[in-house]
């Protein structure tokens, strides 16, 4: 233990002070409790252009959200899971339901989502049938966008802890 505490010190390591993974805390001065001005900078630039980068991902993505109100791309089947997992029927899905679950808990809570038998379902067959006043899908709608916008500051922030200058980060 000794031998390897000289031979931290003989190489500019201060064994007391380490992120734990072989890395010096004091390459990284925010961490080691002593941000520099330039390091607090960095962070406001981040937080500017994060708060940037989610505002024009909302904008793109909730600009008429809600039209047209028939059945589209994805919902032809996406509507008839909800619709099964509200019932609590089974039925073969590929993918995991993690995402299909978040979309009907807010319909369920936010909107409601009215369980349907099968028979009832039939407008999701085809896209382009128009939507029943009854039907919520309006939620899940804005769930998913939601979620996709909440990705985009998300990848920015990847690339600037993969210390990517930030017009590149933001650029990605």
């Amino acid at each position: 233990a000794v031998g390897s505490v000289q031979t931290k010190a003989r190489r500019g390591i201060d064994s007391s002070v380490s992120s734990g993974v072989g890395v010096p805390l004091a390459r990284f001065p925010a961490a080691a409790g002593g941000a520099s001005e330039e390091g607090a900078r960095s962070w406001v630039v981040d937080a500017v252009l994060m708060c940037v980068l989610l505002a024009i991902a909302l904008g793109t993505r909730l600009y008429r959200l809600f039209s047209p109100a028939e059945v589209i791309f994805d919902e032809y089947h996406f509507a008839r899971f909800l619709s099964e997992y509200a019932n609590g029927e089974y039925f073969f899905d590929i993918h995991p339901p993690l995402g299909k679950l978040v979309m009907l808990f807010a319909a369920k809570a936010i909107g409601g989502f009215p369980a349907r038998p099968r028979e009832e379902l039939e407008f999701l067959n085809k896209i382009g049938n128009p939507m029943p006043k009854d039907f919520n899908y309006k939620t899940p709608r804005a769930v998913t966008a939601l979620f996709g916008s909440a990705c985009v500051p998300l990848l920015y922030r990847t690339a600037r802890l993969l210390r990517l200058p930030p017009d590149v980060a933001f650029g990605v």
